[in-house]
């Protein structure tokens, strides 16, 4: 019971029942991360705006599923792409200059609204913060389809102009009224 073996053969079975713990958290941990790591892709294809992020070199590292479908693109194509390789209406000069001025930590943020035929976008440019201090940055490109929101505010100030017009001619019909009706009083009188 003493013995040196027995004594090995007890540190055996200790180490083997630690590794057997380690494996069981790691595999919690694995659980875990992987749940994660899928929770995060869902929000982010869930979003409905189009999501692009960029690496310090420009070149595309993810992109979410409701840009893929607005711009008709394929993820494997434009994976690793450069984003000025990409065929878009949208990236001109000086949105490459601001991305790249995100990345390299000149600007904290930047938006631009654009319009492309009939639609109306808004670009927005984010730097992505990551847990650790990394040397190279990333730019994080949304962009949104506002058509809609302008053209509910070209309507609203359509029915202010409206709203304004009639106060002004009900002010106008009024003050027309008062000598009008005081005329037809003198006129009622000399008859």
């Amino acid at each position: 019971s003493g013995s040196e073996l027995n004594m090995l053969i007890h540190g055996f079975n200790e180490m083997a029942r630690q590794l057997n713990l380690d494996k069981i958290t790691m595999d919690n941990n694995i659980h875990e991360i992987t749940f994660l790591k899928d929770y995060n892709e869902k929000i982010i294809h869930s979003l409905q705006a189009g999501i692009v992020v960029l690496g310090s070199d420009l070149s595309i590292e993810k992109v979410n599923s409701f840009f893929l479908e607005s711009f008709e693109k394929i993820e494997s194509d434009i994976l690793g792409k450069n984003i000025e390789e990409i065929s878009l209406d949208l990236i001109d000069k000086s949105i490459i200059l601001n991305i790249k001025h995100i990345i390299t930590g000149k600007t904290r943020s930047w938006s631009k609204i654009k319009r492309i035929k009939s639609i109306v976008y808004e670009i927005k440019l984010y730097p992505l913060y990551a847990v650790r201090n990394d040397k190279n940055g990333q730019c994080v490109l949304e962009i949104d389809d506002v058509s809609m929101k302008y053209e509910l505010e070209g309507k609203i100030f359509q029915a202010e102009k409206l709203s304004s017009l009639s106060i002004l001619s009900a002010g106008v019909s009024h003050e027309i009224n008062n000598p009008l009706s005081s005329i037809m009083t003198n006129v009622q009188n000399l008859l």
